[in-house]
């Protein structure tokens, strides 16, 4: 969940979104309320979950790693553009960063059981733009980009062994820019009724950072060492929203459907390259070569989740949430040499909210605090 409202809600907010939280769930809806809208949070998950071993662990790799506790601050806002036009184009941002730094990603061997989809799911900072326009009354578009950054560079070392000395050292880090676009749409057909779809392409973090050794221009090691950490699939939304006036209520149901299919080879991919005047004249410079271990195909497959949310208001300073979602598993029942364990899930949240006050007499927006707890219970696998 992005905020709050969203988690208490199951985040079944593809047509209920109306704040910066849009940025993520539906791009269109940004242009959907009027006025500047801000607000911040804190997010934290608390894993506790476990992998029973039928044997002991023999080795490290095969020694079970649990998702860590991760705590998050998010951020954003929507501000009309053109108010001669009505405030009918919004611009909206919104960003997640974890708390003690912007990525943490793990590479882990392939039997080494863990949880694919949570390892980790919140140890990325995340960056989300979009433009969204009220086309007519009942319709709004919106288009937009998600942040993030790949991780490439090299290092370098000449070493002289007559002397024990390094001649000559170089590194260099880049943080290429990565955006991958997002949209959406929003149809209010009647008053109170709202249907959204919206679109997510996939994003990850690619490394490479390439090393060499040079010692005495007789010996050259080249290692290369890259991967692919973070990834999230392509995602399709489809929401609707109808609000129950004389409650009133407000009801929101998604069904999203992930291309996890597509996820790609997780496995760290490692090449060594051996060559210099003294390796070629002893004819082991294609002997020492190392190419790593071999890819996997992971086996995924595409996902749905259903999603159902609720919002009642019982008076104007009071707000109750609650919500369900079911997420499929896209990993197959790990019966070989891959430890990939991630069983279909169960989401709950619930949440309430307190209208404080209005910073100021002339001003249509007040100001909001609100609070969710949620819990996803993972069905048993063996």
């Amino acid at each position: 969940g992005f905020e709050a409202r969203a988690l208490g809600m199951a985040n079944a907010q593809t047509a209920a979104a109306d704040d910066y939280t849009a940025t993520l769930y539906n791009p269109a809806a940004l242009s959907a309320r009027r006025g500047v809208i801000a607000g911040m949070g804190l997010t934290s998950s608390i894993p506790n979950l476990s992998i029973q071993l039928a044997r002991p662990a023999t080795t490290s790799g095969t020694t079970p790693v649990i998702p860590d506790t991760k705590t998050g601050v998010t951020v954003g806002a929507v501000v009309p553009l053109g108010a001669g036009i009505d405030e009918r184009v919004a611009f909206g941002i919104g960003i997640y960063s974890p708390i003690d730094y912007t990525f943490r990603g793990e590479i882990l061997p392939a039997q080494t059981p863990q949880f694919y989809r949570y390892q980790s799911r919140n140890d990325k900072f995340v960056g989300l733009a979009a433009f969204s326009g009220r086309i007519t009354d009942w319709l709004n578009l919106g288009v937009g980009v998600q942040l993030m950054a790949d991780l490439v560079g090299d290092v370098g070392v000449d070493f002289r062994l007559s002397d024990r000395r390094v001649t000559g050292q170089t590194a260099r880090v880049e943080f290429p820019t990565k955006l991958a676009p997002t949209a959406g749409i929003l149809v209010t057909p009647i008053d109170g009724l709202r249907l959204g779809g919206s679109w997510r392409d996939d994003i990850s973090l690619d490394f490479s950072i390439p090393s060499k050794l040079t010692i005495d221009n007789a010996i050259q090691l080249d290692l290369q060492v890259s991967g692919i950490a973070g990834y999230t699939p392509e995602t399709f939304n489809f929401g609707t929203a109808y609000t129950v006036k004389v409650i009133p209520l407000l009801i929101s149901a998604d069904a999203t459907y992930t291309r996890w299919s597509q996820a790609p080879d997780p496995s760290l991919k490692l090449k060594l390259d051996a060559d210099g005047e003294l390796l070629s004249s002893l004819g082991l410079d294609d002997t020492l070569d190392v190419n790593g271990a071999p890819g996997i195909d992971l086996g995924f497959r595409d996902t749905w989740t259903l999603r159902l949310g609720l919002e009642h208001k019982p008076n104007g300073w009071l707000v109750v949430r609650a919500g369900y979602g079911w997420h499929q598993s896209p990993a197959p029942v790990p019966v070989g040499s891959q430890n990939y364990i991630d069983p279909s899930a169960h989401q709950i949240g619930t949440g309430i909210g307190f209208v404080i006050a209005k910073p100021m007499e002339s001003y249509t927006h007040a100001i909001h605090l609100d609070l969710a707890y949620s819990i996803t219970v993972l069905n048993d696998q063996s």
